[in-house]
């Protein structure tokens, strides 16, 4: 059996065979050793049996350094055989942050300038594409290609040829009603006074029709239908050209009639994909409910329901909710006309309930607590809260920097719950906190509670009571507040007019004789507005919490 000497001198004459030094004694074929390159002198640990491995299958010592050096005279010789391939092609690369590489500075996307030496022609392009796609001219291509494909689409569009003259007096019947559109309602379309200019001019933009003119046409929608004011918006000329059929924004309500609930559903789930939930998949079935769309990083499911007669007189939302509950996946329930009217706040509001919510933090505890004038409230919770403004005769604002970012208004008991007696001594001391919300560019931990306390301070109260909304919330906010949960309310419903959920209470029976042309005092209320043509829709119902103040009793 060799000696512990002899693997000593056999080692280190194998090592310098490969070009390696071993700089300390032997003490293992697999125990690192500092040893040293002889080619460039660098020094590293390895073990000599790897080395001597690496030699036999690939012909070097295994030395970084030179590993690292070899590797880039490849990369070099590999990008200046790049150039001269597009010298060859008659391309000049004009861009001196450009080497050769298949992407520059390390990004695929980003363009390099190049010149064709034959037209003369500068253009930009993707080095991926002028190494890959053979490209000769960024500016000769399109109008070369563009020739046979005009040509083939004329030769090809005999229904375009058939439907011509009506297409055109439909176009221009649009435009014509477009513009008395927008001119009446310029201030709602366009608040902001957006430049309105032609295509190709910097800065320009256009108004566009959210469901477009051609979509229109082929479906048979009026021309008064299609130039309708709700349908218009301002959008950058580059967003504009090119997107031909393709639906632009949210679905107006108009048009609810015309275009099929799939393709309505369709759309909007791919809004919220593209801004919200990227990885998301669309229309999965999780636990046999069939979901618009289920993000499984984020264990969130959401659910568009449209406000279709399938739809109608169903417990839809409620049999998701539970499904969901039963499964143990967050959610998120949206009625169809939430997002037409509400849009960017829903998806703030999906934001901030996924987590995903990257606004400006600051704590409540920076934050001023002053009362909020009535008219600064109702912009407010117009403008930040899903249901809008309310009747609260208080509200308690947080100003950061003399600018409200949040805000909690608080009422005495509503009619429709219950509190009908109108002498206020019957059930003084409650009060119902009817709205809490925030600023949406700005997360604010802690403000709930500095609301809350203040108005505590503030008011002589007993019981202040709160909703959460089933179909965003399970109340968690309510818990860190110390509210208990006292109820659990069965779902409402509410009446479809013109595209939008009305809630019940503005369809009582003894209200529909002054609201429906043909009143049937025999019938019920659901069998009047049906027979007008108003079916009804249900939500997930509510959470009733409370918070009662704790009396002691000093003997």
């Amino acid at each position: 059996m060799p000696k512990h000497g002899e693997f000593d001198q056999y080692y280190s004459r194998k090592l310098q065979q490969i070009g390696l030094d071993l700089l300390e004694s032997f003490k293992g074929s697999k125990k690192h050793h500092r040893m040293r390159c002889l080619t460039c002198h660098y020094e590293w640990t390895a073990t000599p049996v790897s080395k001597i491995q690496t030699n036999k299958k690939y012909g070097v010592n295994g030395c970084p350094v030179c590993c690292k050096n070899r590797k880039e005279d490849l990369y070099t010789q590999s990008r200046t055989k790049n150039i001269n391939a597009l010298v060859q092609r008659g391309i000049e690369v004009i861009d001196s942050q450009y080497d050769g590489r298949r992407s520059k500075n390390g990004n695929p996307t980003e363009k390099v300038r190049v010149k064709n030496t034959n037209c003369g022609h500068v253009f930009w392009c993707t080095a991926g594409n002028l190494l890959s796609r053979n490209v000769q001219c960024g500016v000769c291509g399109p109008q070369t290609r563009a020739k046979p494909l005009t040509n083939w689409s004329k030769e090809n569009s005999k229904k375009w040829r058939e439907t011509a003259t009506e297409w055109q007096i439909y176009k221009a019947n649009v435009s014509a009603l477009t513009r008395k559109a927008y001119k009446r309602y310029q201030h709602s379309i366009n608040p902001t006074s957006l430049p309105i200019g032609r295509a190709g001019v910097e800065g320009a933009y256009h108004i566009d029709h959210i469901v477009p003119v051609r979509y229109c046409f082929e479906n048979q929608i009026s021309e008064h239908v299609c130039a309708n004011h709700s349908n218009l918006q301002i959008i950058n000329w580059r967003a504009n050209v090119g997107s031909r059929n393709h639906l632009k924004g949210s679905i107006p309500p108009l048009f609810h009639q015309y275009i099929p609930s799939n393709s309505r559903l369709l759309h909007f789930a791919k809004q919220i994909q593209k801004r919200i939930f990227p990885k998301s998949e669309l229309f999965v079935n999780v636990n046999n409910i069939i979901t618009t769309l289920f993000d499984k990083s984020n264990n969130h499911a959401v659910l568009i329901i449209p406000l279709d007669e399938f739809h109608m007189s169903k417990k839809t939302a409620m049999i998701s909710m539970n499904q969901f509950v039963e499964t143990g996946i967050s959610f998120s329930i949206i009625f169809e006309d939430e997002l037409t009217h509400n849009t960017d706040l829903i998806y703030n509001k999906l934001r901030h309930y996924t987590k995903t919510n990257t606004s400006t933090r600051i704590h409540g505890r920076d934050c001023v607590i002053k009362t909020v004038n009535s008219q600064d409230k109702g912009i407010f919770l117009q403008k930040y809260h899903v249901q809008g403004n309310d009747n609260s005769q208080i509200a308690y604002g947080g100003y950061f920097n003399n600018q409200l970012i949040a805000m909690m208004t608080f009422t005495t008991p509503r009619v429709a719950l219950g509190y009908k007696n109108k002498d206020r001594s019957t059930y003084a001391d409650i009060w119902e906190l009817s709205r809490f919300t925030t600023n949406t560019n700005y997360r604010i931990p802690g403000i709930a509670s500095r609301l809350l306390e203040y108005f505590k301070r503030n008011h002589s109260w007993k019981e202040i009571f709160s909703f959460a909304d089933r179909r965003w919330s399970v109340g968690n906010l309510y818990y860190k507040l110390g509210f208990d949960l006292v109820q659990t309310n069965a779902p409402d419903y509410f009446y479809i007019i013109d595209g939008v959920r009305k809630h019940r209470w503005a369809y009582r029976k003894d209200m529909l004789k002054s609201k429906l042309a043909h009143y049937d005092p025999a019938a019920t209320e659901y069998q009047n507005m049906l027979s007008h043509g108003y079916d009804r829709i249900w939500d997930c119902g509510t959470l009733k919490f409370s918070l009662r103040k704790i009396t002691i009793n000093h003997k």
